[in-house]
């Protein structure tokens, strides 16, 4: 449909003609297709990242580590240079983190042993090696419903090991390269979950002599932390860490976290 088709939809009345063509010199302005790129760039990062955060099958992870994408976006990426928009949206991020459970969430990614505590912004102290281990332990004490004091003194061990990808927490102990070719293989994302689950089937905890008086013996699989190995307590902290656990705490502000 040409100019001249449509102004002769518009109908007869003047008003209408004249506002019909106000709106092809709209169209036809190359002022207006500048401008709807921009909206168009700036929109398909949120939209990605709706689509990925209402998936049923969306880990926590997966939304902490989406609301990081979302913040280097648009702190970071030269080609989004309206001020005013990258603000609004920056403030709409904090606003939904600080609203989170952020230790929970934050345990989740350190429980993706494809990501461990690489993810984080190390020169924050909380979020080093020795001050992650603090929120790990707080989250393990709610989730086994213990107070700081009674977390077991192995469970520091193991962190340590799983954070320096040591002992039965390397890449091969965990059969991580493996894992993903498999996944990929038949186009689908990893289930960190089940690497954990098959995890505690192939360690031996017995060899590590890991739970609080000594000797391990085998358990069933529960989460009472008086039967539970210590390994096996990690395991079942991560396995909650990637299911919908949702609790309502602050933190700390978005921009501090990320490396």
């Amino acid at each position: 449909m040409n100019e001249k088709e449509l102004l002769i939809v518009a109908g007869d009345d003047a008003d209408l003609i004249v506002k019909a063509q106000e709106i092809i010199n709209i169209i036809l302005s190359r002022t207006f297709w500048e401008r709807l790129t921009a909206v168009k760039l700036y929109l398909e990062p949120l939209a990605l990242a709706a689509n990925i955060t209402q998936a049923s099958t969306t880990r926590l992870d997966q939304v902490l580590m989406t609301l990081a994408g979302l913040y280097h976006t648009y702190t970071s990426e030269p080609c989004f240079t309206e001020q005013h928009s990258n603000d609004a949206i920056i403030d709409s991020l904090r606003k939904r983190w600080l609203k989170c459970d952020q230790d929970v969430f934050i345990v989740a990614v350190f429980l993706n042993p494809y990501i461990r505590g690489h993810f984080f912004n190390g020169s924050v102290h909380s979020l080093s090696q020795p001050g992650l281990f603090n929120v790990v332990k707080w989250v393990y004490a709610r989730v086994f419903q213990e107070t700081k004091r009674q977390v077991p003194i192995q469970l520091f061990e193991n962190y340590l090991n799983y954070f320096d990808n040591i002992s039965v927490y390397t890449d091969d102990g965990m059969n991580l390269t493996e894992t993903k070719k498999m996944y990929d293989n038949v186009n689908q994302h990893v289930d960190i979950a089940r690497i954990w689950y098959i995890w505690q089937f192939t360690t031996s905890t017995t060899e590590h002599q890991l739970d609080s008086v000594g000797q391990v013996q085998p358990v069933g699989h529960q989460l009472k932390s008086t039967e539970l190995p210590t390994e096996h307590q990690f395991n079942q902290l991560s396995s909650l860490a990637f299911s919908s656990v949702q609790f309502s705490t602050g933190w700390l502000p978005l921009e501090h976290h990320f490396t």
